[in-house]
């Protein structure tokens, strides 16, 4: 196995654990790690347009926490396209592979959150992390048409 491969696979691996790891954290914990991005985007919005409600920060808090499931899958998925890469072929040739994956690890996240104090499963929420898998997808595909475009050009 080439050493490339090798690397993108421990990246997988490395970034499916973190979010794994991530729904491990009880409530609390998950709150005040969001809190600390919530508070400096209020402080953002509230210079800006100060007469924003209260009830603004429980829509940041939201968005941020999604947001940051979708960044997490998407992550995932590019690592993916070029972990499947090194094995030939377009990314096309891999992308049911790709959202096998991306699912798989969604639907186990949620599965893990339901053991932690204070959380959570939700069916949306595995619909927000697949996003995340179609969006890596999408800037994958982006990516490698640029490539062979620019390639072409040459």
């Amino acid at each position: 196995m080439s050493r490339k491969r090798e690397i993108l696979i421990f990246l997988v691996m490395a970034i499916t654990c973190f979010i794994f790891f991530r729904s491990l954290k009880d409530a609390e914990a998950s709150t005040k790690e969001s809190a600390k991005i919530v508070e400096a985007i209020s402080k953002i919005v509230k210079s800006v347009y100060s007469k924003a409600p209260e009830s603004f920060s429980d829509m940041i808090t939201n968005v941020v926490r999604k947001a940051a499931h979708v960044i997490e899958y998407m992550i995932q998925s590019c690592a993916l396209c070029a972990m499947f890469n090194t094995f030939g072929g377009k990314i096309k040739k891999h992308i049911p592979w790709i959202l096998f994956l991306g699912l798989f690890t969604a639907c186990f996240d949620e599965a893990l959150q339901l053991s932690m104090k204070g959380r959570g499963s939700l069916v949306s929420d595995i619909f927000i992390d697949f996003s995340g898998t179609l969006f890596g997808i999408l800037i994958c595909i982006a990516v490698e048409a640029l490539i062979g475009r620019m390639q072409r050009k040459k």
